[in-house]
């Protein structure tokens, strides 16, 4: 059951971005999209590195596992309203 929940929430996760992010490139002009497209992509790696981070200096996993769900929780929410 717990493997269910993780692989639903998982799915839900990467169906609210791949949305958000057709939806993004949709409503802007065609002389953007690139620009946006870099922009997307740039804020995803600082987003791997500041989790490095957070890694290294975090050294209790359940912590570490709360600030890695955290920015994919509020990402939900904000998604909702």
């Amino acid at each position: 059951m717990l493997i269910t929940n993780m692989l639903c929430y998982a799915y839900s996760v990467n169906i609210v971005k791949d949305f958000s992010s057709i939806l993004g490139f949709e409503v802007i002009g065609d002389n953007k999209r690139i620009r946006m497209f870099y922009l997307e992509h740039a804020a995803w790696s600082v987003g791997q590195l500041l989790m490095a981070l957070i890694a290294y200096y975090e050294k209790r996993w359940r912590y570490l596992q709360a600030w890695v769900v955290l920015p994919d929780i509020i990402s939900f929410l904000i998604f909702l309203l």
